[in-house]
């Protein structure tokens, strides 16, 4: 067989399992398949940079590629957390993060033009990276409930390796947190109605997780970014969304 031949097998294979579908429920087929498609996105992005032309990416198989990887249908339809869950979970938000990088940042080449290449692709993919931001945090809180399910499950080590442990969970914690921190500054500016509730719904959704976690000085500022998001998104079910997570970040006491 010729290696075009055998591109052409592989990539053919490769459409097949995006246009399959996702059994509900199965968190390491969904992660799996976002890294794969992930990785051909990567290739588009870098192929599109080199190529010195705008993205697109409303068509498929580029639209096949965010559809995988941000999958929030098939999140939502998971099981209730398991300990075993970290691996995949880990996995699939590296992918998401990559991809919100990727997507907000292309054309950054430098701090120079970075503020102007972010707005111009929040302006074309506002859709993609709001619903990557939105995923990002939802999988950042499954992943921190996980997280003490997995540990307990390992086995006894010596005091070294748990001080370890401990310190790679709070790392977590202060992850989700700062991830929290930039969702709600995003929400404080305006967007379509669409990301908004997106957002405002994955802030609520979560703010048990992490809110906990969050310092006096942190809620306060979180507050204040929540209200603003309020008065620039008067859209329906925005404002309640913010204001129930509001009322979580509000009852959390030193």
């Amino acid at each position: 067989m010729t290696a075009r031949f055998m591109t052409c097998v592989r990539t053919l294979l490769f459409l097949a399992a995006l246009t399959a579908p996702v059994f509900a429920q199965d968190g390491p087929r969904s992660a799996a398949l976002a890294k794969e498609s992930a990785q051909a996105f990567a290739a588009y992005i870098q192929e599109t940079t080199q190529a010195h032309r705008r993205p697109d990416y409303s068509k498929p198989p580029v639209s096949q590629y965010l559809q995988r990887i941000l999958d929030a249908d098939a999140f939502a339809a998971l099981p209730p957390v398991q300990g075993s869950d970290i691996p995949w979970l880990l996995e699939w938000n590296a992918d998401v993060s990559h991809t919100y990088k990727m997507l907000l940042l292309f054309g950054a080449t430098n701090e120079s033009n970075m503020k102007d290449a972010m707005t111009l692709n929040l302006i074309e993919a506002e859709d993609q990276i709001m619903s990557a931001l939105a995923l990002e945090v939802r999988i950042g809180s499954r992943m921190l409930k996980a997280t003490p399910l997995f540990m307990a499950a390992l086995p006894p080590e010596p005091t070294i390796r748990t001080e370890i442990r401990n310190a790679g969970l709070q790392r977590a914690q202060r992850g989700l947190v700062e991830t929290v921190r930039g969702t709600s500054v995003t929400l404080s500016g305006p967007m379509r109605p669409r990301n908004a509730l997106l957002l405002a719904a994955a802030v609520r959704d979560t703010a048990t997780v992490w809110a906990p976690f969050t310092t006096l000085s942190e809620r306060a500022e979180l507050l204040k970014l929540l209200k603003q998001g309020s008065t620039e998104n008067v859209y329906p079910g925005v404002v309640d969304a913010l204001t129930t997570a509001s009322s979580t970040i509000s009852s959390i006491k030193d």
